[in-house]
């Protein structure tokens, strides 16, 4: 019961403190005019979306080996939401979901989805991606990122884009989303240092990109850029940063 009430409000948190960050959103996009390198503009007194040495994503590259420890999933089945965010489709889940690497563990907050992926690493673009976003009790995030090929179709994603509402501030209920059967059997990973990657551009988050790609079929990925054909940031200056991949 007590871990329960735990999960609840690192949840309840979560949530208020990732929406305070986006609360400026009427006032941002991806168009070109208004896009990444103008963020910082609406808001000129929180200039962390022009800050090159805590900015996401980066190129991964020249990424060092290291042990780093494995990505455990713990993800209850139960209903969620689906909720148009004028951006990109924003899921919580009703139940609880966490990520757990080594003594370190961080609560689901939400998912959302992009496209194209940022050329991160040698294996190039992928249409899509999901971040899934998570915090600890300490307030410090975790975003696992996952990529997705074109192939067979996705049944997790059949739900949530069968459910996707058409226009901003729309919500739809799924009765039921098993988060867990989105990840690859492999978890091996990319991981480093970074901020949020859209407006305010907060920083204290911890990347960890799969290194293994799901599949998703071609029609989904038409249907998913059809309601957003382009939301995704630029990679940023890397600076001193140093990105790790499992060895």
């Amino acid at each position: 019961m007590k871990l329960r009430i735990f999960s609840a409000v690192i949840l309840v948190m979560g949530l208020f403190v990732w929406n305070s960050a986006l609360a400026n959103s009427q006032s941002w996009n991806y168009a070109e005019a208004s896009g990444s390198a103008h963020w910082s503009t609406p808001a000129p007194d929180d200039d962390a979306c022009n800050s090159d040495c805590v900015q996401s994503p980066v190129n991964m590259n020249s990424a060092s080996l290291a042990g780093l420890p494995d990505l455990d999933i713990h993800y209850l089945v139960g209903p969620a939401t689906v909720e148009h965010m004028g951006h990109t489709l924003e899921v919580r889940s009703d139940t609880e979901g966490r990520i757990i690497m080594g003594e370190d563990f961080y609560e689901f907050v939400q998912l959302h989805v992009h496209t194209l992926s940022e050329k991160q690493s040698k294996a190039g673009l992928y249409p899509i991606v999901a971040h899934l976003v998570h915090r600890n009790q300490n307030g410090e995030w975790a975003v696992v990122v996952m990529q997705f090929k074109e192939g067979a179709e996705n049944p997790v994603l059949a739900q949530l884009f069968a459910a996707a509402p058409a226009r901003k501030g729309e919500t739809l209920t799924l009765g039921y989303l098993d988060i867990s059967q989105l990840f690859p059997a492999q978890r091996d990973y990319y991981t480093h240092k970074g901020s949020l990657k859209a407006p305010s551009c907060i920083d204290c988050v911890r990347w960890h990109v799969l290194k293994t790609p799901v599949e998703m079929s071609k029609a989904q990925l038409h249907t998913f850029q059809l309601l957003f054909p382009a939301n995704t940031r630029p990679v940023q200056p890397g600076d001193e940063r140093t990105a790790q991949v499992s060895d």
